[in-house]
C-alpha cells in the first residue's frame, strides 16, 4: 500500500530517511521540493527520480518558466502511458504559476493519476493556505526555505566529508569548514570545488587542510584548471591568456589532459555528460593527441610560450568546430 497523507519536511536528512523507509511500496504520487539554492532543488529531486525510475518508470522534465510547459505536463499527467508502467514528472518552478494555473494543479494534487508520480519544485513555497488544505492527502514536502544558516553550513560540511569518502578519501573537519568558508555556501560552486579537489588529489587518501588551500584557493592552478574547462567543455573561443613560462603552460596541459580523459571514459562532471556523449569519444582522443604533440613541443622546443599556447588552443578548438560540424550534417 502507498503512502497518503500530507508531511512536511524542513530537514533534508529526514526528507532522506523518509524516501528510504517509504521505498519501494510506499512512494506518495506527489512530492514537492522548496529551495532557494537551485542545484540543491535539482539534487534533491533527481534523488526522488531516481528512486521511481527503478520501477520503470519514464520520465519527462518540465518548467513553469518555458512557454506551455505546465500546459504539457499538465497534458501528461493525465494521459496512461503506453509503453511505460507509469509517467514520472518533473515539474520546476511551480511559484511561477499564474493563479488559474495554481487552480488547476491543485485540483491534480488532490486527486493525482494513479499511473503518474509528481516532484514539483520552486524557489518559494506556495502562498495559498487552500492549497495545502486540498492537497493534504497527497503531498509529501521538503521545504528547505527557512533552513538556518549554520544548519545548512553543518549539513554541507557532512556531504563535502561524505563525497571525499565516496572516493575512499578523508577530509577532516577543518578542511571541509575552510572550503565552506572560501567557497560559501553555494551547492553549484562547492561541487565544482569538491570535484576539483577529488581529482587534483589522485590517489592521495588523507587530504589535509593545505591541499584545500592549494587547490581551492583562486591560486594559479585554480585558474588554469578554470581555463582548462573552458578550453574543453566551452562552446565558444577561449580567451587568450597564455602563462608566463613553460611550468606554468606544462599545468596547464596537465588540466586539459585530466578533463580529456574524464570525457572519453565518460567520467564527466553531471553537468558536461550530455555534451561528453554528443562529441564522443573520437574527439577525445583526437584532442590527446594534439595535447601529447604540444607537451613534447614544449619540452624540447625554444618556441615562444605564446605561440604554443595558440598552437595548443587553436588545434583543440578546430576540433570542436569540426565535431559540431560533422553531428549537424549527421542530424540533417
Amino acid at each position: 500500500m502507498r503512502y497518503t497523507g500530507y508531511v512536511k519536511y524542513q530537514n533534508l536528512q529526514a526528507f532522506e530517511k523518509h524516501l528510504r523507509e517509504a521505498f519501494p511500496a510506499h512512494l506518495s504520487r506527489v512530492y514537492m521540493v522548496i529551495s532557494p539554492d537551485p542545484m540543491e532543488r535539482r539534487r534533491t529531486v533527481e534523488k526522488i527520480a531516481e528512486l521511481l525510475v527503478q520501477q520503470g518508470g519514464g520520465k519527462k522534465v518540465f518548467s513553469c518558466e518555458e512557454k506551455e510547459g505546465f500546459s504539457h505536463a499538465l497534458e501528461l499527467l493525465r494521459s496512461q502511458p503506453l509503453f511505460e508502467s507509469h509517467w514520472i514528472v518533473l515539474l520546476d518552478a511551480v511559484d511561477q504559476l499564474k493563479k488559474d494555473e495554481m487552480a488547476s494543479l491543485t485540483a491534480y494534487v488532490a486527486s493525482p493519476s494513479s499511473f503518474a508520480y509528481l516532484i514539483m519544485s520552486a524557489e518559494e513555497a506556495p502562498s495559498s493556505a487552500d492549497f495545502y488544505l486540498q492537497v493534504k492527502k497527497e503531498l509529501i514536502l521538503l521545504d528547505m526555505s527557512g533552513e538556518k544558516p549554520w544548519d545548512k553550513k553543518t549539513r554541507l560540511k557532512e556531504w563535502l566529508i561524505a563525497e571525499a569518502a565516496r572516493e575512499k578519501k578523508q577530509l577532516p573537519d577543518e578542511a571541509a569548514l575552510f572550503l565552506l568558508d572560501r567557497v560559501g555556501t553555494d551547492r553549484a560552486a562547492l561541487e565544482q570545488e569538491i570535484f576539483k579537489l577529488l581529482t587534483f588529489a589522485h590517489d592521495k587518501k588523507n587530504l589535509t587542510l593545505a591541499d584545500v588551500r592549494t587547490i581551492c584557493s583562486g591560486s594559479q592552478q585554480a585558474s588554469l584548471w578554470k581555463l582548462a574547462e573552458e578550453l574543453v567543455w566551452g562552446e565558444g573561443p577561449l580567451l587568450r591568456q597564455p602563462p608566463e613560462d613553460v611550468s606554468g603552460l606544462l599545468a596547464f596541459i596537465t588540466q586539459v589532459r585530466t578533463h580529456l580523459e574524464m570525457g572519453l571514459s565518460q567520467r564527466a562532471p553531471q553537468k558536461y555528460m550530455s555534451i561528453a556523449k554528443k562529441r564522443g569519444a573520437n574527439f577525445f582522443a583526437q584532442a590527446l593527441i594534439v595535447l601529447f604533440e604540444s607537451e613534447m613541443k614544449a619540452k624540447s622546443l625554444s618556441l615562444s610560450i605564446d605561440l604554443l599556447w595558440d598552437l595548443l588552443v587553436s588545434k583543440i578548438t578546430i576540433l570542436k568546430a569540426n565535431d559540431a560540424t560533422s553531428l549537424s550534417k549527421s542530424t540533417r
